[in-house]
């Protein structure tokens, strides 16, 4: 492949491009605002600029030396929806790191291919980034490999993360769990898990409730979560739930102990005490 000087190529994103655009087709409606993280060659957004046309992408990363990059791949795609890139890193307290504040909050945060190979405090650094720029019910996208506790490790991902924590003790995969409890912790639900080729996943976190941050002016307050959920499905209007099962459910609801708000840093973070 002879490419532009200022384009580079990642041998991953061209083989993963497709598989996660089909899927991003089915999940994603017409239309909305996304921001990518760790964005690297470019190839992601350009694809998904060019292919989902009712979508408004801006590119991110932390090393400004990929933005020609960048750039070249998605004038050469046609994707003229795809923003200029921005520099962001994100451990930083606010996003982007250089520039302007996003003035809007984003319906779709994408990340491929980074929590394994960076620090684990990215990890929760991710989840607090986006529970700071996503709409409720705006949906967080992480794609790469993971350690599920309920099913073996595929001899390529032990090898792979072998090899990964000799490059840098601080990178590995990551274990599944660990990183939906990060998700949780700032309200973020794991909603689908798909499995994709070579051992990977794509997984979906859904924004429950607004975060009041620093730099997000656009929040709303957390919902009472001390409120027994019997009052809270009346309130909603739900299907009442079966006599026969309404006491328990009472009973266990009225047992359960209080969710408490902790102060972390600029984030409002929603812990149970215990279950």
């Amino acid at each position: 492949m002879n490419l532009p000087s200022t384009l580079s190529h990642s041998p991953a994103a061209e083989r993963n491009g497709h598989l996660i655009l089909a899927r991003l087709q089915q999940l994603l409606p017409a239309q909305g605002r996304a921001l990518e993280i760790a964005s690297g060659t470019g190839q992601h957004v350009a694809l998904f600029g060019a292919n989902l046309p009712g979508w408004t992408w801006q590119p991110s990363d932390l090393n400004a030396d990929d933005f020609p990059s960048i750039r070249q791949w998605c004038a050469q795609t046609g994707a003229t929806q795809v923003r200029p890139p921005c520099q962001l890193d994100v451990l930083a307290p606010s996003w982007p790191m250089v520039g302007e504040a996003f003035e809007r909050l984003f319906d779709v945060i994408f990340c491929a291919n980074m929590l394994h190979i960076a620090p684990w405090a990215c990890c929760p650094a991710l989840m607090q980034g986006a529970a700071r720029h996503l709409a409720v019910g705006g949906r967080l996208i992480t794609y790469g490999p993971y350690l599920e506790r309920e099913r073996p490790i595929a001899p390529s991902n032990l090898s792979f993360d072998c090899s990964l924590r000799e490059r840098d003790a601080s990178w590995g995969i990551r274990h599944l769990h660990e990183v939906v409890a990060q998700a949780e912790l700032v309200g973020l639900r794991l909603s689908s898990r798909f499995e994709m080729p070579a051992n990977n996943l794509l997984l979906v976190f859904e924004r429950l409730s607004a975060v009041r941050a620093a730099g997000n002016p656009q929040w709303r307050q957390v919902p009472d979560f001390n409120e027994s959920r019997p009052e809270r499905i009346a309130k909603q209007g739900a299907t009442p739930v079966s006599p026969w099962v309404r006491p328990k459910m009472t009973r266990y609801f009225s047992e359960r102990p209080p969710l408490i708000l902790h102060q972390r840093e600029s984030v409002r973070l929603l812990r149970p005490v215990h279950f």
